[in-house]
């Protein structure tokens, strides 16, 4: 006896669905290991200063390079966590295409 059994499918292309940005996140990769970096260096200068008497003449080089390392430090957090939601955004876009909602 011969049987017939039909399919039809509806679904649609992972090439119509937008690419998600990965050498954005290899981007983001990098620079969270150059904040892990600096955040090193912040916390060595910073036990050097609490161990160096104020009235050092080196403590005033020590505070200036301290508050410059701190204020590269935030300005890379907040790059990266704008680049962490654009990222987010193209995943959740993909997503969305490959699970038919958007």
């Amino acid at each position: 006896r011969d049987v017939w059994f039909a399919v039809q499918h509806f679904g649609r292309p992972r090439s119509s669905c937008p690419d998600i940005d990965f050498a954005l996140k290899a981007e983001i990769d990098i620079e969270q290991g150059s904040i892990k970096d600096l955040k090193s260096q912040i916390d060595t200068l910073y036990n050097q200063i609490d161990q160096t008497s104020q009235y050092s003449y080196q403590i005033e080089k020590m505070t200036d390079d301290y508050n410059q390392l701190i204020s590269t430090y935030n300005d890379l957090i907040i790059a990266v966590k704008a680049k962490i939601i654009a990222y987010n955004k193209g995943v959740s876009a993909f997503n969305a295409c490959v699970n038919g909602t958007k």
